[in-house]
């Protein structure tokens, strides 16, 4: 069960049971989370890993499982506006990251392009010998 793999597990619904087309027995599982609202993420993802990869056992009158995780949105104590402002302030640090990236390469290519203009008017003598003596 649940607590022997120390699971944050309180109790458990199995509704919708219905036999389909093909002999097979379907039913709805809901889970609900031990001493809290809602499950946090590392729960809901341990959950979904012991009964997506089979490490739960049921009963051998049961057999073998297929288990279909439905979305699950409510992490306990988390909202969407802390994620909303995770990808705002990305978005604007990349923004100001690129921009930098182009200040840097303009100076950079304006540099080489004054190093070349220098090192030319350094060397007076290389225009004469472009008529080809």
């Amino acid at each position: 069960d649940f607590v022997d793999l120390a699971l944050p597990v309180d109790s458990v619904l199995l509704s919708d049971a219905s036999v389909d087309n093909q002999g097979y027995l379907n039913m709805l599982l809901a889970v609900f989370p031990s001493g809290q609202d809602h499950f946090n993420r590392t729960g809901i993802f341990s959950l979904g890993f012991v009964l997506s990869n089979q490490t739960y056992k049921p009963s051998e009158e049961f057999g073998p499982y297929v288990f279909i995780a439905d979305s699950y949105a409510h992490f306990g104590g988390k909202n969407n506006s802390s994620r909303t402002g995770l990808i705002v302030g990305t978005a604007v640090g990349v923004s100001v990251l690129v921009l930098l990236l182009l200040c840097a390469a303009g100076y950079a290519y304006r540099q080489k392009k004054r190093a070349e203009k220098a090192k030319q008017q350094c060397n007076p003598f290389v225009s004469w010998d472009s008529h080809g003596a």
